[in-house]
């Protein structure tokens, strides 16, 4: 089983050393053989939640004698399967708290080629921001989760930092009334939050706040990240503005 061959491969790396101190982020590295995927590890001496180049190794970096896993999973599997699984026992070994996970403050896991999906990190994550309609928001709390249609247009919801939300406002939602600001906390996400470029790029001449990458929900939202709805209402002249509390 997978879950076994991952097990021992972290009790593996455990066995070692310790992580060393300096190292402030664990990377659970994924890619694809000609037949089989496989797994590596990296202790990092970079962390930047908003920077996935903190996972690219580095000459200081610890790199343990077991670096690479070749698993027994075909790459004719889907890659989001195969990723989705070593996610969640990534997540079930860290809460384990007895291997080499828990010594670093923080771990992220994904595809080389891809975006990481954070497991755990000791910076608390700033809250995050979506704009919905009332009545999109009534539908979701009666069936007790958010699918926006964007979930199975492009995979993800978007969302937006304390900075993007008024110029996201104002360049897609001008003059719309009757929209709400959900608040979300990310610790609270059961779905994995990846930073990625924006979806619809904006112009060269569009603010700073619309040109760096967006927070992204890959699935859907629970309700209980939401940790405050707040009414979200142009001014007169159809523009937007927001002061978090």
């Amino acid at each position: 089983m997978l879950e076994d061959t991952i097990r021992l491969w972290i009790l593996r790396i455990s066995n070692e050393r310790n992580l060393p101190r300096q190292c402030q982020a664990i990377y659970i590295g994924m890619f694809q053989s000609e037949t089989v995927y496989k797994l590596h590890f990296l202790g990092s001496l970079k962390f930047d939640i908003k920077d996935s180049d903190w996972a690219c190794t580095n000459e200081e970096d610890y790199i343990p004698k077991h670096q690479y896993l070749k698993t027994n999973i075909p790459t004719t599997t889907h890659w989001k399967d195969f990723e989705s699984q070593v996610v969640n026992i990534i997540k079930d070994l860290y809460s384990a708290s007895n291997t080499i996970l828990s010594q670093g403050n923080n771990l992220a896991a994904g595809f080389d080629s891809g975006d990481l999906i954070y497991i755990n990190t000791e910076k608390e994550m700033p809250f995050i921001y979506h704009i919905i309609p009332s009545l999109d928001w009534e539908k979701a709390q009666e069936k007790g989760e958010y699918r926006p249609p964007s979930l199975e247009a492009e995979g993800f919801i978007h969302n937006s930092t304390e900075e993007q939300v008024v110029p996201v406002a104002n360049a897609f939602y001008a003059r719309q009334k009757g929209l709400l600001l959900l608040v979300i906390d990310p610790a609270k996400l059961t779905s994995p939050l990846r930073w990625d470029p924006p979806a619809h790029p904006a112009p060269e001449s569009a603010p700073a706040s619309l040109q760096g990458n967006f927070p992204h929900i890959y699935g859907t939202l629970n309700l209980d990240a939401i940790v405050e709805v707040l009414d979200f209402a142009p001014n007169e002249n159809g523009h937007f503005s927001f002061s978090p509390a």
